[in-house]
């Protein structure tokens, strides 16, 4: 072995240990990935220092890791001294720099925080494309016999036979793709499908043109990504077909039990979602969650998604029966009321409640109090009071709590969920002034309601502050809850 050849503290086991970390990571193995990487730091800080740059680099793969886990804070530590130290070797415009501005980007996507980790993205792009520009110019000089072949030592000089290595610039068009894949959706985020479609097309054709074809678990997600395009423009075939294709390619690469096998089967549930396939959808969650609490663990913020998601076929279910009821109805309100249909609605709310309420905690317990996606779900929760079950109390307390996060997360009011959440807490007095019975005299009864004044319910940055609350930063699987959760990356 390498440890009995050069001993254990050599930098070639370091090496090789980074290389084995990353390998558990793809495999989704991310316990193993955590420990043979933290040894292949110990080593190489002991062997360079902790200023070297393979010493960042382990760095930025322990940061990947603590990503896919869903522990942002944690992969934000390690992304931003892996950042100092390669700013500190290479200076500003480094395609390793590049690299890491573009994950700390992907921890602000997954807090909510688009805008910046657009700006991070297209900062990371701006240098790859420099450096593929240069590259692309070395080997056409090279080509031309205008300057030497340029070779990382003398042996790979005699391996090659003189054949010209253009695995440099493969990766660097390989992380040109994989940039416009994240940026494809930020804009998928904010609804903008157009330019969605079109940085993953790019992606796509990149990332063929460097790889050689499609069976490679890049293009898979790209593919994967597309399908959602289509899903939201209501192209169902063409999104199953992109499904279909970016699974095989991950199942043949990744296995049945990855993270991102999980991920694509959870969008085809969407779509059979969206098509009212439900007892398909249902079918198709339950495996995905059993892959996810193998691969995750039970408290993993894709877990929630899923979960969200389960609770929303039920919901769906329970609209089914009420309004096919309605349709054989006399028409009179009581009548429904008792009807066998109300009864089977009743229930399947009663089990969307238990699935939002668990998603809520997992989104708790994974990602803390104050974090983009648990403001989310509370809105989730109170849209479902209000429409659903017309429990008035329990949907502002909700809304209430989402609109505290939003807030703590800097959101203002004309960010979409804080508009939305504030347009449903003033539904939410209207209903509840209509369910106050109205006295002889005409005036309002005395009712909680009557302490409540539009000011309380429109909820100012001033009335709803409470005390710092730590913030972590969200989810890589799709969700019809929150399109910010629907790509791979």
């Amino acid at each position: 072995s390498i440890k009995s050849t050069v001993g254990r503290v050599h930098p070639c086991v370091a090496s090789t240990l980074a290389k084995i970390g990353v390998m558990y990571w793809k495999k989704g193995s991310y316990t193993a990935a955590l420990t043979t990487l933290s040894d292949s730091l110990r080593i190489s800080v002991l062997c360079y220092g902790e200023d070297h740059p393979d010493s960042a680099e382990t760095l930025s793969s322990i940061g990947m890791v603590h990503l896919a886990r869903g522990d942002y804070e944690a992969a934000m530590k390690f992304y931003q001294v892996s950042l100092r130290v390669k700013r500190a070797v290479y200076g500003e415009d480094h395609p390793d720099v590049a690299r890491v501005l573009i994950r700390i980007g992907m921890v602000y996507d997954e807090g909510g925080r688009h805008g910046k980790a657009m700006r991070l993205y297209k900062q990371g792009l701006a240098i790859q494309r420099l450096s593929l520009a240069l590259e692309e110019e070395l080997v056409e000089m090279e080509e031309a016999g205008q300057i030497p072949l340029r070779c990382k030592n003398k042996s790979q000089d005699n391996d090659n036979d003189g054949r010209i290595d253009v695995s440099a610039k493969s990766a660097l068009a390989v992380d040109v793709a994989a940039t416009l894949n994240s940026i494809g959706v930020v804009h998928e985020k904010k609804g903008e499908y157009s330019a969605a479609m079109k940085a993953y097309e790019e992606a796509l054709s990149i990332y063929r043109a460097a790889l050689g074809g499609d069976n490679y678990v890049d293009v898979a997600v790209t593919l994967n990504n597309v399908g959602q395009i289509y899903r939201h423009l209501g192209k169902y075939d063409k999104a199953m077909d992109a499904y279909q294709r970016a699974l095989a390619v991950m199942k043949a690469s990744l296995g049945d039990s990855h993270r991102n096998v999980a991920a694509t089967l959870h969008n085809i549930a969407l779509l059979k979602t969206t098509q009212g396939e439900y007892d398909e959808a249902l079918v198709l969650y339950k495996e995905v969650l059993t892959v996810q609490r193998s691969a995750l663990g039970d408290e993993h913020p894709d877990v929630a998604v899923t979960l969200s998601n389960m609770a929303e076929v039920f919901e769906y279910h329970g609209d089914i029966g009420e309004r096919g009821q309605c349709l054989r109805s006399t028409g009179r309100k009581s009548s429904v009321l008792s009807s066998p249909s109300s009864s089977y609605r009743r229930g399947k709310y009663r089990k969307a409640t238990r699935l939002y309420k668990k998603a809520l905690r997992v989104r708790r317990a994974s990602l803390g109090p104050d974090h983009y996606f648990v403001a989310l779900t509370c809105q989730k929760l109170g849209t479902f009071h209000l429409k659903k079950e017309r429990d008035y109390s329990e949907a502002l307390r909700r809304f209430t709590e989402a609109l505290e996060i939003y807030r703590k997360n800097g959101m203002g009011d004309n960010e979409p969920q804080v508009s939305e959440t504030l347009h449903y807490m003033r539904q939410v007095k209207i209903e509840r002034m209509r369910q106050v019975p109205r006295q002889s005299s005409g005036t309002l009864a005395a009712s909680p309601m009557s302490t409540y004044s539009f000011s309380n319910l429109s909820l100012s940055k001033r009335s709803t502050k409470r005390g710092n609350g730590s913030q972590t930063s969200g989810s890589l699987y799709g969700g019809s809850e929150s399109s910010d959760e629907d790509n791979l990356r």
